[in-house]
């Protein structure tokens, strides 16, 4: 946003209240959206300055300087990225733990009766249509056994 508003003061360009809050909400979202790499920021700066109408011809006065508050900003965005999913965890973790735990009960049913887990003895196709590995038998990739 400030490499923005610094683009829009050199080109002599007067950025409006409704120009301002559309450079905060595209900053905003290209914020959420970039990868935590460096120098993918310049893409998100191009892409406000054309949404509010600043030429991005003027995104090369930027690259003398950018490279520290790029550096920054990747830096934000990892810890923002790392939040994210401590916060999805927190919030989360319980059903998350739940679903896993469902998830090896039906791993460890299949193993060990084949699949059956109705009381009238039909054998759930879904479940036991995944090929089980024999860990003692060398497996060839059409997964028949190699004796």
């Amino acid at each position: 946003m400030c490499s923005v508003m610094w683009l829009a003061q050199t080109s002599n360009i007067t950025l409006n209240a409704g120009q301002l809050v559309t450079a905060f909400i595209v900053t905003w979202v290209m914020g959420n959206s970039l990868p935590a790499v460096p120098s993918s920021s310049l893409v998100a700066i191009v892409t406000v300055c054309s949404a509010v109408g600043i030429p991005s011809e003027n995104i090369g006065l930027l690259i003398s300087m950018e490279w520290l508050l790029d550096s920054l900003r990747t830096g934000v965005n990892c810890y923002g990225h790392c939040s994210s999913a401590g916060i999805v965890d927190a919030v989360m973790g319980k059903e998350i733990d739940a679903l896993e735990k469902k998830a090896e009960e039906v791993d460890t049913r299949v193993l060990v009766d084949g699949g059956h887990d109705r009381k009238d003895g039909i054998e759930n196709n879904a479940l036991t249509a995944r090929p089980h590995l024999d860990p003692y038998k060398t497996q060839s990739f059409s997964g028949a056994p190699n004796d």
